[in-house]
């Protein structure tokens, strides 16, 4: 199978799109598979809106850090 290679265009949408309609649209209108659009948006560093409120649940939930202030 033949990679496609990214056009600019495409980046720029996936860098302005992702975060909020996720893989799934977007690669139907680039004619891409799903987990290429998100492979690529991965790489470089764009998350789902869905991704951040669930790690940020995820930190709710966690232990709050105990920061101890250094005595001189």
């Amino acid at each position: 199978m033949k990679r496609r290679r990214w056009r600019r265009e495409e980046i720029q949408m996936l860098s302005d799109r992702y975060i909020n309609e996720g893989p799934n649209l977007l690669a139907e209108e680039m004619g891409r598979s799903s987990d290429s659009v998100s492979s690529f948006a991965h790489r470089c560093g764009l998350r789902t809106r869905r991704w951040l409120q669930r790690r940020d649940a995820e930190l709710d939930v966690a232990e709050p850090l105990v920061c101890e202030t250094p005595s001189f």
